[in-house]
């Protein structure tokens, strides 16, 4: 589901940098741009979910057979 999520973020912004090369109105083009805020602001909680993730897993390692592998 994250590397979905990933995915999604990224492409919105890939487009919204396609919008900085249009020539569109400029209230159009500003509305666009001000989504990546947006965009960045869930990108971030995409990035703490899979680092709590990531920690629950190494926690979990770090008592048990798999602590050789960190």
């Amino acid at each position: 589901m994250h590397e979905r999520e990933l995915r999604s973020t990224e492409a919105a912004l890939e487009l919204l940098d396609s919008f900085k090369r249009l020539r569109t109105r400029g209230i159009i083009r500003q509305q666009m741009l001000s989504k990546s805020l947006d965009i960045l602001q869930q990108f971030g909680r995409e990035l703490d979910a899979t680092t709590n993730i990531f920690n629950m897993h190494k926690a979990r390692c770090a008592s048990s057979s798999c602590a050789l592998l960190l």
